[in-house]
């Protein structure tokens, strides 16, 4: 696996220090995912989780289910999760979300701080990038809480 032109290939050319050998247990689907744990590891590091903290991951897509599962490992006690599609909600069920909170049928400001008694979240993720995500999770942090912002969408 490397990081170079055509590095998903199954042949390519690239400087021997941006390659590394997979280990012979590892599949190429478990290879893939790589690059979103390292993302996830970084971002949640960076997150300042208060042990016994609830975080709040906005996107329930690979990279949110990463960093829910990276901050759990980290020390926070619950995590809520918000999403539109049905099948990342299962995904995440799946994979070990406490809550997720659908915001096609709740309003997630309402939801999550209903969630944490009126407290708040001490860390939101935020892989959606959206103005209205990234204006949302400015309510639902708790004083001296921390927002990451995984990814920023600007408008046309």
């Amino acid at each position: 696996m490397g990081i170079a032109a055509h590095s998903f290939s199954s042949e390519a050319m690239a400087n021997s220090h941006l390659v590394w050998r997979l280990e012979e247990n590892m599949s190429f689907e478990q290879a893939a995912m790589l690059d979103i744990l390292a993302v996830a590891v970084h971002v949640a590091r960076r997150g300042r989780i208060r042990p016994g903290g609830t975080v709040l991951c906005m996107g329930a897509g690979p990279a949110g289910n990463a960093i829910m599962q990276t901050a759990k490992l980290m020390g926070a006690s619950r995590v809520i999760m918000s999403e539109v599609s049905p099948l990342a909600v299962r995904i995440a069920e799946e994979c070990g979300a406490d809550r997720i909170i659908d915001i096609n049928k709740q309003d997630l400001a309402e939801a999550a701080m209903e969630e944490t008694n009126g407290e708040g979240v001490c860390t939101v993720y935020n892989s959606v990038g959206s103005e209205e995500s990234i204006n949302q999770a400015l309510l639902i942090l708790d004083a001296g809480g921390t927002m990451g912002k995984i990814v920023i969408h600007i408008a046309d």
